[in-house]
């Protein structure tokens, strides 16, 4: 399986504004593959670099979803992600400082 990430309103420099976040997550399988319907998905952040998790609230269905969270002004936001399809397959990922700095203003 294949997670694909699209944060929401991320400048040509890489940083987004604080406060309210959206991250478009894609879940897929590799290509030549038949994919079989995913069934679950879900993505944690940390602002700390991992030591805490907060639950991202996701919506969407069929591999097509969104994820939100707030995150204040100067940190850098560090994703855990997952996803199962009916066949069983399943895919975790953890990107420590994956989204982009947040500016200050």
């Amino acid at each position: 399986m294949t997670l694909e990430y699209a944060v929401a309103g991320e400048s040509l420099h890489g940083s987004t504004h604080a406060g309210p976040q959206t991250i478009h997550l894609s879940v897929g399988h590799l290509q030549l593959v038949k994919g079989a319907r995913v069934t679950r998905a879900a993505m944690s952040v940390s602002f700390d670099g991992g030591k805490t998790w907060h639950h991202a609230k996701l919506t969407g269905h069929g591999g097509s979803y969104s994820a939100t969270f707030t995150a204040r002004a100067g940190v850098k936001v560090s994703l855990r992600t997952s996803a199962a399809d009916a066949a069983g397959g399943s895919v975790t990922e953890i990107i420590q400082r994956a989204a982009p700095q947040l500016a200050t203003a």
